[in-house]
């Protein structure tokens, strides 16, 4: 093989691997609870939505108000939940990078919060 072949292929093998390494596996995780109560607010939707993804990627909490959202590629987030019964939160400017896990929890306020 000729060294210009050898530079070819030595190329080619650098993309490849950094195409693989942009790809990554990052998660959202967190616990939603009652802003009120502090109890678990379970069944409520997260959706997860980044200029770096394709669509939106969804999860739904479980009795314990945690959930996940994996196999995300870095970039900037913004986070939408909503459950019955409860006004719905935003959150953006979250930044997410190559292979990390973050945590990121919420409060929701009932749709009737009475006034003290």
């Amino acid at each position: 093989m000729s060294f210009k072949h050898t530079l070819a292929a030595l190329a080619l093998a650098f993309v490849a691997v950094t195409g693989i390494a942009q790809s990554g596996d990052s998660t959202i995780e967190g616990t939603i609870v009652d802003a009120a109560t502090k109890k678990p607010v379970s069944d409520a939707v997260v959706t997860a939505t980044s200029p770096s993804l394709n669509g939106e990627q969804t999860a739904v909490t479980d009795a314990q108000g945690n959930y996940g959202i994996a196999k995300l590629p870095p970039g900037t987030y913004t986070l939408r939940i909503e459950a019955d019964g409860y006004r719905p939160y935003s959150r953006s400017g979250i930044d997410l990078k190559l292979n990390r896990t973050i945590r990121v929890n919420a409060e929701l306020l009932p749709e009737s919060v009475t006034e003290r």
